[in-house]
């Protein structure tokens, strides 16, 4: 009997089945983006149709088995950025909105149509 697959990869049969490419597509695509980092990675996916979920699950599985994407994270320079991660949170600020309408010909996938219709 096949081991139950769990983590980010047990997404991988419902994104091959919604847009119509292998895993390996989507994993040749990050190639052009490789030293990018997880969300402008994620962000790229989308820009190619993707949803985020989807996107953040690719990302996940591509960034912890490429290997040059693990000796980035080992440089010196990444885990001292990493460290003072808690400088962006101490200056960020989190801004919750109601969209009460949208405008536009819907040629663009975006999350604000009440529907759903038209969202990522």
């Amino acid at each position: 009997m096949a081991e139950k697959v769990t983590g980010p990869k047990s997404y991988f049969p419902s994104i091959e089945k919604k847009y119509g490419q292998p895993i390996e597509h989507w994993m040749k695509q990050l190639d052009a983006v490789k030293h990018a980092k997880h969300m402008d990675q994620v962000a790229f996916l989308k820009d190619l149709g993707m949803g985020h979920g989807h996107a953040n699950a690719v990302v996940a599985v591509y960034r912890a088995e490429n290997e040059s994407v693990q000796e980035l994270s080992r440089l010196p320079q990444h885990l001292e950025a990493k460290g003072q991660y808690q400088r962006w949170y101490d200056g960020s600020r989190i801004v919750v909105s109601e969209v009460t309408a949208s405008y536009g010909d819907d040629r663009l996938l975006h999350g604000t149509r009440a529907d759903g219709v038209g969202s990522a």
